[in-house]
C-alpha cells in the first residue's frame, strides 16, 4: 500500500509522495498492536476475515471494542509522531470523494492512503476479483470516473515488486 500511495501521488502529479508512503506504510500499525497483545485471538480474526480488510475491522470492533484504525493513531500519538500522520492513519478507512479544492493537503493525502489500502487488498483478499471491483468503484467515487487507471497502477505495482522485495 505504501508503494501504491506513492504511485497515486505521481499519477495525480502532486507532491506528498514521501508523506503518502509513510502514512500508507503505517496505516495498519494498529493490527500489529492487536497481534502482539492478543496473538491467538487475533490470528483467529485474520482467518475469519479471509483477507477482507473491512471485515477484519468489523471483527476487531466486535471482539476488542475498537478497530486497528483507532489503535494505530493512539500508538502514533504516544510515540509523539506528527499530528498530520496521526490524522491520516486514523482516517485511513475514510473514502470520501475529493473535491477540486482538496487536490492538495490532508483530505487528498487521506484519500490516497485509504485507496492505497484497497490496492494492497487485491493481493491479500480471498477473492482478488471482488477486491479489484471494489477498488475500481471506490477510486471512481473518490477521485472521479476515469481519474485513476486501476489496471495501469496495478501493473506498475507488479512491475516494481522485484525491486521492492530486494
Amino acid at each position: 500500500s505504501a508503494i501504491a500511495a506513492q504511485e497515486l501521488c505521481a499519477t495525480k502529479m502532486v507532491g506528498h509522495r514521501e508523506e503518502a508512503f509513510l502514512a500508507a506504510l503505517l496505516q495498519d500499525i494498529g493490527m500489529l498492536v492487536f497481534a502482539k497483545l492478543e496473538r491467538v485471538r487475533y490470528e483467529g480474526l485474520l482467518c475469519r476475515a479471509c483477507g477482507d480488510h473491512y471485515r477484519l475491522a468489523s471483527l476487531e470492533l466486535e471482539t476488542f471494542g475498537s478497530e486497528h484504525v483507532e489503535v494505530g493513531p493512539w500508538l502514533l500519538q504516544r510515540w509523539q509522531m506528527p499530528e498530520w500522520l496521526v490524522k491520516v492513519v486514523g482516517a485511513s478507512h475514510d473514502l470520501r470523494p475529493i473535491v477540486p479544492q482538496e487536490s492538495e493537503g490532508l483530505p487528498f493525502l487521506t484519500a490516497v492512503v485509504a485507496l492505497s489500502g484497497l490496492f494492497a487488498d487485491i493481493w491479500l483478499h480471498a477473492d482478488p476479483g471482488s477486491a479489484t471491483d471494489r477498488l475500481r468503484r471506490e477510486a471512481a467515487a473518490v477521485f472521479g470516473a476515469g481519474a485513476i487507471d486501476v489496471d495501469q497502477t496495478c501493473a506498475q505495482l507488479l512491475a516494481s515488486a522485484p525491486q521492492i522485495s530486494s
